[in-house]
């Protein structure tokens, strides 16, 4: 995942685009990802951890109802978190994660492993719903994966 992550950097840098996260079941992943990496100062704007849906309400400015009617782990949810995330922090490119990482949780249409991931880039929306198996930390871990996987290809388009 580094060569990739390396690859993103590079290219918001070279570009001139800030980005800043709003996570749940990464639980900080996301932007640590970044901050791993020297020069990441020069795009990443900030990380948000919202776990509790409150704090969604309250920090991201995701609807109530949007909660109530699709859950807090729904494409809807990671939509609303992305984009809000890029307008409060002022940021070109916002990307959220909200899921059931395991091993508990989940529902029958959404069970543990269930991720959805939000990149809001140039204007549009891309969200990912992923599928993903192993332990509660191999989930998290492949999910930010996936972050980078699909930024690097939204930015290479």
């Amino acid at each position: 995942m580094e060569d990739i992550r390396l690859k993103v950097l590079d290219m918001l840098k070279k570009r001139g685009l800030t980005v800043a996260s709003a996570e749940s079941c990464t639980g900080g992943l996301i932007a640590s990802a970044f901050v791993d990496m020297p020069g990441a100062s020069e795009v990443f704007k900030a990380g948000l951890v919202t776990y509790m849906e409150q704090m969604k309400v309250q920090l991201l400015n995701v609807r109530r109802d949007t909660l109530i009617k699709h859950t807090a782990v729904s494409s809807q949810t990671a939509e609303e978190m992305c984009v809000n995330t890029a307008k409060i922090c002022g940021a070109d490119i916002g990307i959220s994660s909200t899921g059931y990482a395991g091993p508990g949780g989940g529902t029958d249409t959404e069970p543990a492993g269930t991720v959805y991931i939000g990149i809001y880039i140039f204007g549009s929306v891309h969200i990912k719903r992923l599928s993903l198996h192993g332990s509660r930390n191999e989930v998290r871990s492949k999910a930010v994966a996936e972050v980078f996987d699909l930024l690097y290809k939204l930015l290479t388009e």
